[in-house]
């Protein structure tokens, strides 16, 4: 059964692959840990993801605030954590 705003949740998908591409070189390579900058970029995107998958949990009214909440929280984070290197 597809939810409603599909292409949503195709959108949301595709930034949190993004997201965690971006994210998780820093795990595994001490030559980009200098970047953090790329892992804040990674931690945005994440959020908006959440945002996006806010739009395909229309019917349940829980599971949608839930993840606005998130999803907003996560992008001030990372916005504070991108003023702060700046």
């Amino acid at each position: 059964m597809l939810r409603p705003n599909s292409k949503y949740a195709a959108y949301s998908l595709m930034s949190s692959i993004i997201a965690l591409g971006l994210m998780l070189p820093t795990f595994f390579s001490s030559s980009i840990k200098s970047l953090p900058f790329i892992f804040d970029m990674g931690f945005l995107l994440l959020g908006i993801s959440f945002i996006l998958s806010s739009n395909t949990e229309i019917n349940n009214k829980k599971s949608f605030y839930i993840y606005l909440i998130c999803g907003t929280v996560i992008i001030v984070v990372s916005l504070l954590n991108i003023y702060k290197q700046l």
